[in-house]
């Protein structure tokens, strides 16, 4: 690969953080469904699962954004098309798919 630009590695660390923070925010969902069952009528139950998207939630949306420009930035070095961008992409939008479903 090339050398590396502070462009391209501060977006690097913010695609990783939207990463982190979102699907980390799909962890949460799921710790809190089972929460909902053991205890379904609880104030933290009732408040977590109120209508509406939260910041976090709303970060994995992100995640793409700054996965494609980083593709877009790095085009050229590659001979062909990685097959770890179309991983990343299946597994993006299974991830929301799953997510949405709740």
């Amino acid at each position: 690969m090339g050398r590396t630009t502070i462009g391209y590695d501060t977006i690097l660390i913010a695609h990783i953080a939207t990463g982190l923070v979102g699907y980390g925010a799909c962890f949460i969902t799921g710790l809190m469904g089972y929460r909902a069952i053991t205890d379904p009528l609880g104030e933290a139950t009732v408040r977590y699962f109120s209508p509406g998207l939260g910041l976090a939630d709303g970060a994995i949306f992100v995640v793409p954004v700054f996965g494609v420009a980083l593709v877009v930035i790095r085009w050229r070095e590659f001979h062909t098309h990685p097959m770890w961008i179309w991983i990343g992409v299946v597994m993006w939008v299974l991830g929301v798919g799953v997510y949405l479903a709740r």
